[in-house]
């Protein structure tokens, strides 16, 4: 069978930087994540569950930190709430210096519930920030004004509408905010999934063009703005740096254009995120997989970004500030099944599954509990967490107990499968890796099926529902 899949065994890539670091193979053949072997995670949970690393997470999270300390700049990381909010995520960036940003008034108040964002940076993007989501409560733009102890609080301008609503809100409350640009770049990467490519000119995100000039002119005619911030978000898991060259190369133009046309000192420069995980762990030579395969790390990324503002804006020092999510996260989460049944298809009809015959089925549904599948058929590595150390015996197509057709986390009719495992039977555990991005925030409870425990690896269990 060749179809390009990306098929490596996973001695292959356990304990290696950027791929398995936390992974491991015990004496027993067994899958182990930070030195806790797996399958006691399911006896524990009864069923399905995810399992987090926040030693992972402080260790990435302090990389990420250190490759943008080396240059002559102030830098300040921020998390993406969005790409996973569970409380010991936050919390865990927070103590290791990163701010946050967030989306929505609901994020914002999260953040407040969980944190002290007194004492953190904290940066407001999304679209309609100008609109009550609530009768009985307030906008965005109208909440942030009213926390006028916030000092570090940026909101960044999606649309010249925005900006003037943001305006008539301010004239009221009469309260001063941190106000920045949001720049739609308009560039286009076909190695990006359209539906993760922000930064795309016909996208609704951002200022472009005659808006640009439009929103700074009514802006800064304002008492009660201060225009501290250029931003971009160019999209996410973008797999090469060319586009973070470009889009740092603007911001440059267009910071050097504001202050000399507009007098305006800008004082941040929000690179945005789109940092990218490789979710495969080699490179092949197929389309289907060009975007789960990152060909640069996170301290070339540094110097991609910090490069050009360097090259182009030679006599000023902006704060460099930039937005990570995915590849925070990504690692630092498995989800355990385990097989409850085999099924075995005519021979007739293989060809439809690329020439695999027979179903895994596991008690977990990836449409509630790994969305992105689904979604955007994406890819996740999957192990046989019971016999991983056995070699690479045969194709399955994998799903799952959710009534639907459509709940597979691996099936030869797309780029998600079929996959290579041992021999696997009833009562093995699969594992499938690096879904600390996203899966949980999208989960759901399709069918009325439970969703899964999570089990927070630090110096003992903890268990969060």
């Amino acid at each position: 069978m060749d179809y390009s899949l990306p098929i490596v065994h996973p001695r292959k890539y356990f304990e290696k930087q950027d791929l398995g670091e936390n992974l491991s193979i015990d004496e027993d053949g067994q899958l182990r994540f930070n030195g806790f072997r797996v399958t006691d995670f399911i006896k524990r949970s009864v069923g399905r569950c995810y399992v987090v690393d926040i030693a992972l997470l402080k260790k990435r999270g302090n990389r990420l930190r250190e490759a943008f300390l080396k240059y002559d700049y102030e830098f300040r990381p921020l998390y993406a709430v969005k790409a996973n909010f569970h409380p010991q995520y936050i919390k865990t960036l927070a103590n290791i210096g990163f701010g946050m940003e967030v989306v929505n008034v609901y994020e914002l108040k999260y953040v407040i519930e969980n944190l002290n964002p007194k004492k953190i940076p904290i940066v407001c993007n999304g679209i309609a920030k100008h609109i009550n989501f609530d009768l009985n409560d307030k906008s965005l733009i109208e909440y942030i004004a009213k926390l006028g102890e916030y000092e570090d609080l940026t909101i960044n301008i999606n649309s010249y509408y925005e900006a003037k609503e943001l305006l008539k809100i301010l004239s009221r409350v009469q309260q001063k905010v941190n106000v920045g640009l949001r720049i739609n770049i308009e560039m286009h990467d076909e190695l990006v999934h359209e539906d993760l490519y922000t930064g795309a000119g016909y996208t609704r995100f951002g200022l472009r063009g005659m808006d640009i000039v439009r929103t700074i002119k009514s802006l800064r005619s304002s008492r009660w703005v201060r225009i501290t911030e250029l931003h971009t978000h160019i999209g996410s898991q973008i797999v090469t740096l060319k586009a973070f060259k470009e889009a740092s190369r603007k911001l440059a133009e267009i910071f050097l254009k504001i202050k000399s046309k507009y007098g305006i000192d800008v004082e941040k420069i929000n690179f945005g995120g789109g940092l990218a995980f490789n979710y495969i762990k080699k490179k092949v030579n197929s389309a289907d997989y060009n975007e789960f395969y990152c060909n640069y790390n996170v301290e070339m990324w540094a110097e991609a970004l910090v490069n050009p503002i360097s090259r182009e804006i030679k006599n000023e020092k902006p704060i460099l500030e930039v937005e990570v999510g995915r590849w925070l996260t990504a690692p630092t989460m498995i989800y355990l099944v385990e097989v409850i049944d085999k099924v075995k298809i005519s021979s007739k009809f293989k060809s439809y599954l690329k020439n695999t015959d027979e179903w895994l089925i596991v008690n977990g549904s990836a449409i509630t509990d790994l969305p992105d599948i689904v979604l955007l058929k994406q890819w996740f590595e999957i192990v046989n967490a019971s016999k991983v150390k056995e070699p690479l015996a045969k194709f399955y197509n994998i799903g799952g107990i959710a009534c639907d057709s459509g709940d597979v986390f691996a099936w030869g009719r797309d780029r998600t499968g079929p996959r290579k495992l041992p021999e696997t039977n009833v009562g093995d555990v699969l594992a499938v890796l690096d879904v600390g991005a996203y899966q949980l925030p999208l989960s759901n409870n399709y069918n009325c099926l439970p969703k899964p425990k999570v089990f927070i690896i630090s110096d003992k269990y903890i268990i969060s529902d």
